[in-house]
């Protein structure tokens, strides 16, 4: 019996921060003034059941240099039609894709000194018989000073920091289907589009192989993934760098959509033509060059 109720004892310790303490405020050592906060993970992905609750924690530091208050509000991620700024950021009144009306927080609101870190969880309720594959929201952390409060001003500062969150639910009917729908070089830039089709996020990567007329690999240039909406478009600008402009070159972009295997994999060419100006310019120099040598 002395056993037993030891034993419930080191269970009661050990689960009891985990019920008392779900929001909870830390002091960060060294923390420079940088006249602003911190909102992390930048991006959350779920993956979970309908009729499943889950956590999710996220954290907010204060570098500001005096107290803060903090607002947290959620709002739904949606495709703005322009594939350039694809994201738009609403209250959805779209029910079959908002996310935000299933997210909750133990704290709206809440006070931080410099250096001091929240730490929280962010609670997430996906209904049963849920059918949408994938929902996307954004959880908005807003701050201000408690100074200008103090102070009376009219115009208050307020500074605003998002992190997007996906939810993959995994007992629906998910479609995961999309193409990688171009490939441009203008401007010293790679515009790389690419179309999702399903009703899920997709998370496309991939690489870029700049080769000279040769066949030999002058540069590679790796295109780290980036989040697509469900039925939505991306185009996304890779910068070619540095490289050796009075040449043509081919350029090979592969892009894997995300998932499944390598069958899925896709890849799109474009050649690259030299800045006909320094070109223009370099062939002048070395013509007047030669007309020096000549004459004398």
């Amino acid at each position: 019996m002395k056993n037993f109720k030891l034993k419930l004892f080191f269970l009661s310790v050990l689960f009891l921060p985990l019920q008392t303490f779900a929001f909870q405020i830390i002091k960060a050592p060294d923390v420079p003034m940088m006249n602003d906060f911190i909102l992390s993970p930048a991006k959350i992905n779920i993956e979970m059941n309908s009729g499943e609750e889950k956590e999710e924690y996220v954290y907010v530091e204060n570098r500001g240099g005096e107290p803060s208050e903090f607002e947290i509000s959620f709002e739904d991620l949606e495709y703005s039609g322009d594939p350039v700024s694809p994201v738009k950021i609403k209250n959805s009144l779209n029910k079959n894709i908002s996310l935000s009306k299933f997210l909750s927080v133990e704290k709206k609101k809440f006070i931080l000194e410099h250096g001091e870190k929240a730490i929280f969880p962010i609670f997430v309720k996906i209904p049963a018989l849920t059918e949408n594959g994938g929902l996307q929201s954004s959880i908005l952390v807003s701050g201000k000073k408690i100074s200008q409060n103090a102070e009376g001003k009219n115009a208050k500062i307020i500074a605003r920091l998002g992190s997007s969150i996906f939810v993959k639910i995994k007992n629906s009917k998910l479609i995961e289907k999309g193409k990688f729908s171009s490939f441009e070089f203008k401007e010293n830039k790679f515009l790389v589009g690419f179309e999702n089709e399903g009703n899920i996020h997709l998370n496309p990567y991939g690489i870029i192989e700049v080769k000279d007329i040769f066949g030999r690999i002058k540069n590679r240039i790796g295109i780290s993934s980036w989040s697509v909406l469900p039925g939505s478009a991306f185009v996304r600008e890779i910068n070619l760098g540095d490289g050796d402009s009075f040449f043509f070159r081919k350029a090979l972009a592969t892009v894997y959509p995300g998932y499944g295997n390598e069958g899925n994999i896709e890849t799109k060419s474009v050649w690259i033509y030299p800045n006909l100006f320094e070109v223009s310019f370099y062939l002048l120099s070395v013509l007047f060059l030669i007309w020096l040598l000549v004459r004398m």
